[in-house]
């Protein structure tokens, strides 16, 4: 791709403290937000609000700014969407952030002791529901 990268391998604490005070190019750090309340993306791009630790540290942008505090006091279920929409937009042309990959769980049981399991995506692991302990009838 053209990128000329030098890789920088530090313990835990130094590379919380570095990406904290901005120190750095490009982090990778895991963390993630799918699947719920679409005010997540106020949490990672508001600039006022964003940490290291839960959003991107450094992106500043007006237009996204005034987005995430409108969607956040629109109570018009239909209205707020359109906003999200924008909100989306504006991100996606200006790309604060690039996932490179995901991570994979796994789950191992054993089917003939157990098999009604239902298994729902929350952030980037698969976790089985409340709705696997409840008896169904087939």
């Amino acid at each position: 791709m053209g990128i000329d990268l030098k890789v920088e391998s530090v313990d835990m604490k130094s590379q919380d403290s570095r990406i904290g005070e901005g120190k750095y190019e490009m982090a990778l750090v895991g963390h993630g937000g799918w699947g719920g309340d679409p005010d997540y993306l106020r949490t990672r791009f508001f600039s006022e609000e964003s940490h290291w630790y839960s959003g991107t540290p450094g992106y500043v942008n007006d237009e996204v700014d005034r987005l995430c505090q409108e969607q956040l006091r629109e109570i018009d279920e239909e209205e707020r969407k359109e906003i999200i929409y924008e909100l989306q937009e504006v991100l996606a042309q200006e790309v604060p952030e690039i996932p490179l990959y995901n991570t994979t769980g796994y789950s191992v049981f054993r089917p003939e002791k157990y098999d009604g399991w239902m298994f729902m995506f929350d952030h980037h692991s698969l976790s089985h529901s409340k709705l696997s302990y409840l008896e169904r009838s087939n």
